[in-house]
């Protein structure tokens, strides 16, 4: 295992390397979902350069377990670079600094008082980065080096946390629940052989592979030849005014979404797109009557308060349905740390469960440090961190359940923390230090947590020791933070970050999300008109929440999972949905006319759709760096 965990650290650093160029060109990149769509881009390159490599020497060729741990490595990885930690982290620590807002805002004021330690207050440091710095100018690298530093200690405590998290819940979830793990399904499909001698995966012998492959391939590629042909272009989205141009209905065709579609249990699949329906109904129907909840709504949020906060009390619901699945076996982890119960087995868990149990309270302790430090209020802190826990491991059992590559909370931390108390217990600087914190806990499309527990299912049967693939979480996600955080430096520094294709990192776009946040409730503090509505309407997203759990489990026949509610209307599913209703509609079609084996046979070409749109990929995004501006912007999910 030794040469895949170095190839593994080979891999994240590129891709901390490439995910920023590919950002700052096109706009999108690689690391922006729980997909990990960079994992499956360098664990395509791995299987075909060691493949081409054998006929060389076999001892360049890869294990099953290798490739496997190789992706589990790059995948943590896939979580800073852009979405997950550093897109978001340079536009709160210099762009406040930088953009020019409305004369009343006054969040750049209070967050300039938290320090240098926080953001980068040298504003010649800060323009150079979004400007380029001239020639033979100062770096000012020390005006960097302490945010940096500050942060990634702030990172990495949660990256802990998240992970003793993980461990604590593998067992519930993968041995007491059996829940399906569909995003841990297709890298063991890729990487699959069924003898070691084998050059390829085995799939790649399956000519319902390669048709898929091919499909998605040359329908990716053909974008391309707008090169030649100007007016040539496939356009795989399409955005219909719904509701008298009040809202809109998004219709993506999305090679990537499909082929994980494909492997959801249809009752799953069929839930997420008729709940997503039923909001754009909700939303469009209060829009046609003129109604709205006061204060208006957070950029992070669903397409109303309305239903942002209701997905929020559905999350609150799930999290605490959670801990009662799971009370047993939380009890259990709790009675071997404390050393009551020795005789539980934990040997097989990638950490002991003192370790775990200690490791949670201990990060939760220095996460409150760095909180305080930024100047959030000790109740504050407590109840941020309580919906730090609602959305993590909500989300991750939506991933682990659901198993769709795409979803993002209708209702972030920050938001939930700053309408749930009133504006006396918060006040400016818990405001300012909440808004800071949308660096890592609002735009949530890829964590650590997904990551770790994706890793323990593939796993499952403890093909390699449980301490290697925490080392190597661990330490992709070290590397990833450094040379991304450096990467991006060195854009900024080299181009300028406001020329960059990505306008809502390098523009005015997140810098304004979090002064808007900041100054929206400092200026105008939220009144009682404001914060009642919104716990009503979560209320009611937990009352029907609780209904559809309910129902799920007393009717078999009942059609809709609870599981797709909470994430109904965030954004990514505004764009994913008719994907997976495609998935949905081909699977049910082939079960019911065909039956469970042709569906077992068809796997492959959905597979096949994977990686054509992977091996497009290596190709194009070569050819659109060197050519400076995409010439084929493969999106891999949703933007």
């Amino acid at each position: 295992m030794k040469r895949a965990f170095i190839t593994g650290i080979i891999f994240s650093i590129a891709l901390s390397i490439l995910d920023p160029f590919l950002i700052n060109t096109q706009a999108v990149g690689l690391t922006s979902d729980f997909l990990a769509a960079g994992a499956y881009f360098f664990l395509f390159i791995a299987i075909i350069v060691t493949g081409i490599l054998s006929f060389v020497n076999r001892k360049f060729l890869l294990s099953s377990s290798e490739l496997v741990l190789i992706f589990m490595m790059v995948s943590a990885a896939c979580v800073i670079p852009s979405w997950g930690v550093i897109g978001n982290l340079f536009p709160a620590i210099a762009g406040v600094n930088y953009f020019e807002f409305s004369p009343d805002a006054c969040a750049g004021s209070l967050l300039n008082r938290m320090g240098p330690w926080i953001l980068n207050t040298n504003r010649q440091a800060v323009a150079f980065f979004y400007e380029s710095r001239p020639v033979n100018a100062p770096v000012y690298y020390l005006s960097w080096l302490k945010p940096l530093l500050f942060w990634l200690g702030l990172i990495l405590t949660f990256t802990f946390l998240s992970i003793c998290l993980a461990v604590m819940l593998r067992k519930q979830w993968v041995e007491n629940e059996r829940l399906t793990f569909p995003l841990a399904v297709m890298p063991l499909e890729v990487t699959r052989k069924h003898s070691e001698k084998e050059r390829l995966p085995s799939i790649f012998k399956n000519p319902l592979m390669w048709a898929g492959f091919i499909l998605a391939f040359v329908l990716v590629s053909l974008n391309g030849l707008t090169c030649f042909l100007p007016t040539f272009r496939i356009n795989f989205a399409r955005l219909i005014p719904i509701f008298r141009r009040t809202d809109d209905l998004v219709f993506l065709f999305s090679f990537t979404i499909i082929a994980f579609a494909y492997l959801l249990p249809v009752n799953i699949a069929f839930s997420l797109f008729i709940f997503h329906i039923l909001a754009k109904i909700q939303t469009g129907v209060s829009n046609m009557s003129g109604y709205s909840l006061p204060g208006g709504n957070e950029v992070f949020g669903g397409s109303s308060a309305a239903t942002s906060f209701q997905g929020g009390g559905a999350m609150i619901t799930l999290f605490l349905y959670i801990i009662f699945l799971s009370r047993r076996h939380l009890a259990d982890i709790f009675l071997k740390a404390a050393g009551i119960r020795e005789e539980i087995d934990d040997s097989s868990e990638m950490l002991s469960y003192k370790t775990c149990f200690l490791g949670w309270i201990i990060s939760v302790l220095i996460l409150s440090g760095f909180l305080r430090c930024m100047g959030m209020p000790l109740f504050v802190i407590m109840l941020f961190i309580f919906f730090i826990h609602v959305v993590f491991v909500s989300l991750g059992k939506i991933i682990a359940q659901a198993g769709i590559g795409f979803a993002r909370p209708q209702c972030t931390p920050p938001d939930f923390t700053a309408y749930t108390l009133p504006p006396g217990l918060i006040g400016p600087y818990g405001y300012s230090s909440l808004g800071m914190q949308y660096v890592w806990s609002a735009d949530i499309r890829t964590t650590v947590l997904s990551s770790t527990l994706n890793a323990l299912k593939m796993n499952e049967r403890r093909n390699m020791a449980p301490r290697i693939i925490f080392w190597g979480i661990i330490s992709s996600v070290v590397v990833a933070y450094i040379v991304s955080a450096m990467t991006t430096l060195f854009i900024g520094y080299k181009y300028g970050a406001i020329n960059s294709a990505n306008q809502w990192f390098y523009g005015p776009g997140m810098p304004s999300a979090i002064e808007r946040f900041i100054s929206g409730k400092v200026c105008y503090p939220l009144t009682r008109e404001i914060i009642l509505p919104r716990m009503i309407f979560a209320g009611l997203g937990g009352l029907v929440m609780l209904i559809l759990i309910a129902l799920q489990h007393k009717f078999l026949w009942w059609p809709l999972h609870y599981i797709g509610f909470p994430i109904a209307d965030s954004w990514v599913m505004k764009w994913a949905w008719f994907s997976i209703f495609i998935a949905w509609f081909i699977k049910v079609l082939l079960l019911k006319y065909a039956g469970m084996s042709a569906y077992r046979k068809s796997i492959p070409f959905f597979v096949g759709l994977l990686l054509g749109v992977m091996g497009a990929s290596c190709i194009w995004i070569p050819l659109n760096l060197m050519h400076g501006h995409p010439l084929n912007s493969i999106m891999f999910g949703v933007p």
